[in-house]
């Protein structure tokens, strides 16, 4: 997907997180940081054994909405 009004960064706590950009794929470790700028085509999702826990920025703010909306959503088909 991409976003034209958002920026993403992360920086991963625990696990592993694979991230794609622009058809090139990188796993990134515990203690690495991300950067994801608008207006490029990305993707990223856990891998390996262990829960990836990381930390989530997306600027300027207001996606947070959509976050709230999808919790929503997956707990009441839970």
């Amino acid at each position: 997907h991409l976003h034209h009004r958002e920026d993403e960064s992360f920086c991963i706590m625990a696990g592993q997180l694979s991230v794609t950009v622009e058809g090139v794929t990188k796993v990134l470790n515990p203690g690495e940081y991300g950067f994801l700028p608008r207006g490029i085509v990305h993707s990223w999702q856990a891998v390996g054994e262990e829960t990836v826990r990381f930390i989530l920025v997306v600027t300027p703010g207001g996606m947070d909405k959509m976050f709230a909306e999808m919790n929503e959503l997956v707990c009441d088909i839970e």
